[in-house]
């Protein structure tokens, strides 16, 4: 799997693009507001909604010891490991960016 951002600082419609292995052959997209961990996985193919993640909202932890939660919804026969891998690389990526 290769990831691909496409976006600038201000873009309205930042979104990551999902490759198969080193080609060009596209998987799948990541769009919506990843600074919020609030976004969606399409079918590159289809674009069907394969899943979503929000970060959640009631997140004690999350203000007391700085971890976070989220909450991912994968649609049946979607492969869930990927999707929470995703969501786990989005996390380090934004991690990073904002020096943690």
């Amino acid at each position: 799997i290769n990831a691909e951002y496409m976006g600038k600082i201000m873009t309205l419609k930042p979104q990551v693009k999902v490759f198969k292995g080193d080609s060009k052959d596209l998987m799948l997209r990541l769009e919506g507001n990843f600074t919020g961990r609030n976004f969606k996985f399409v079918d590159a193919t289809t674009n069907a909604n394969l899943a979503f993640s929000h970060e959640k909202h009631s997140n004690i932890s999350g203000i007391m010891f700085g971890s976070d939660e989220y909450v991912i919804e994968v649609a049946p026969h979607v492969d869930s490991a990927l999707m929470m891998a995703l969501v786990m690389v989005m996390d380090t990526m934004q991690d990073n960016n904002h020096g943690k």
